[in-house]
């Protein structure tokens, strides 16, 4: 097919045959192409092929090759025929078309003039004629049958808009007396889903809009869950440095500690060392005695000697059974075995396992509008001075929170036009209520915290598994 397309197309243009004409050499061009190469050539006076080159004078009149049109023609048809989807032919339910031969394609609309239903390709051609431009088209009937009514024998012309179907004129005083119909001369194709269309589109646009909605709502969502995991990353950083800093505090304690201790032991021994170092400069001294009696008189000697000596004190231990500081190693030992334990009990405990309840954590952003002086309509308690989180109490009817609905007794309260209530006080969290009560309006992040997924938010942007209702 593509083959024999190419044939027919014209070699000026390269395009499919249009208004085909043959000149006296045997060729074939679209009437427009020749006739624009041989204006060209006007001014010489001679025309020729622009294939062969054959000259002709005078310039020929040219008239359209009929056999070629229709043979082209005919070729387009069975192209765009055989181009079409699978979905085009007709399965079971559908109407065929009733111009189209062989495998009939399916049809889009019924002419009520003609009684025919008519495909893509067969419509454009009832279109394009011009005594057929007037007849009145309908949406497609369910079956070819119903194109005349099974009780009366008559052209279904009228359309019951009560029971969305084809009638006859007859129909309507019997049977469809006192429904809503239209003619179908009246009637166009686009008034028969004109209110079917307004109500999807008016659906379409509500899904859009939630969607939207939904969109930003988890956009903020993603935001805000930056900021509070950056916020837990610094909380902890923060936590693990004033450890190390207490352990390493402890650290020179201990190192202070064993230098007292080295400094008590060597005052004791230099002590011991000045005394021995004091008998032994006494007792060098009794070496001279005996130098001196071979020299001196014996009474000035005896004189000079005084009582005796006393005996000498034994040295005991210097080193002091405790130096060694084993019982101050044993004891560091066991407190670092201690530390690591409870380390990893608790790292236990902070990971969920299969065998511990899950809780399920939903935060959701309520923005609430203020509409009189009342306030926003809800009470909280909690707060960083009481080591306890900032948690909703109560709800006040008729208030703007009760009104919109989203707001439940024992949501967590987790900040407040996007700032963090983590480590703040009760004081402080009511102090950014009254800043936005002066605003009009206020943005809310709540979080709740269920064993029961059904339970929570009918709207959640994150669902997280816990394992404990206290932790996200």
């Amino acid at each position: 097919m593509t083959e024999a397309m190419d044939s027919l197309s014209c070699p000026i243009c390269l395009e499919h045959l249009k208004w085909p004409v043959t000149t006296a050499c045997g060729h074939s061009y679209c009437l427009d192409c020749i006739e624009g190469c041989w204006n060209l050539d006007k001014a010489k006076g001679v025309y020729k092929c622009p294939q062969c080159r054959q000259t002709f004078f005078p310039r020929p009149v040219l008239k359209k090759n009929i056999m070629l049109n229709d043979l082209v023609e005919k070729l387009k048809r069975t192209a765009l025929q055989m181009s079409l989807p699978a979905h085009s032919y007709t399965g079971l339910g559908d109407v065929e078309c009733d111009v189209c031969t062989g495998r009939r394609f399916k049809a889009v609309t019924t002419c009520l003039e003609c009684q025919e239903s008519y495909c893509n390709t067969h419509l454009q051609s009832h279109c394009q004629t011009a005594d057929f431009k007037k007849h009145q088209l309908v949406a497609i009937l369910t079956q070819t049958q119903d194109k005349s009514c099974s009780l009366h024998n008559k052209r279904l012309d009228v359309f019951c808009q009560t029971d969305r179907q084809w009638i006859c004129c007859l129909c309507v005083m019997d049977e469809h007396k006192g429904h809503e119909s239209a003619e179908a001369k009246t009637l166009k194709v686009d008034d028969l889903l004109e209110k079917q269309l307004k109500q999807r589109r008016s659906f379409y646009q509500q899904q859009i809009q939630e969607k939207e909605k939904k969109l930003i709502e988890l956009k903020q969502s993603v935001t805000f869950i930056k900021h509070v995991i950056q916020a837990a990353v610094e909380d902890s950083e923060k936590i693990f440095t004033e450890m190390f800093c207490s352990m390493a505090k402890r650290r020179r304690e201990v190192k202070e500690m064993i230098r007292a201790e080295e400094k008590c032991e060597l005052s004791h021994v230099k002590e011991h060392l000045e005394r021995l170092e004091q008998e032994i400069s006494e007792l060098r001294r009794g070496n001279e005695l005996e130098q001196r009696l071979h020299t001196e008189d014996p009474r000035s000697f005896l004189q000079s000697l005084g009582g005796p000596a006393d005996p000498t004190t034994p040295c005991s231990s210097l080193v002091s059974s405790s130096l060694g500081f084993d019982d101050l190693k044993r004891k560091i030992t066991e407190l670092m075995k201690t530390m690591d334990h409870i380390c990893q009990e608790e790292v236990e405990k902070m990971a969920p396992s299969a065998d511990t309840e899950k809780w399920w954590s939903v935060n959701q952003l309520v923005t609430l509008n203020l509409t009189d002086n009342q306030g926003f309509g809800f009470r909280i308690v909690g707060g960083d001075d009481t080591s306890d989180k900032i948690q909703i109490t109560t709800i006040l009817r008729d208030s703007a929170a009760d009104r919109d609905g989203r707001l439940q007794s024992g949501d967590q309260l987790v900040s407040v036009d996007n700032v963090s209530v983590n480590r703040k006080t009760h004081e402080d969290v009511v102090a950014l209520m009254r800043k936005a009560g002066h605003n009009r309006h206020v943005t809310l992040m709540v979080r709740r915290v269920q064993k029961d997924i059904t339970n929570v938010l009918c709207r959640p942007l994150k669902e997280t598994p816990t394992n404990s209702p206290g932790h996200t």
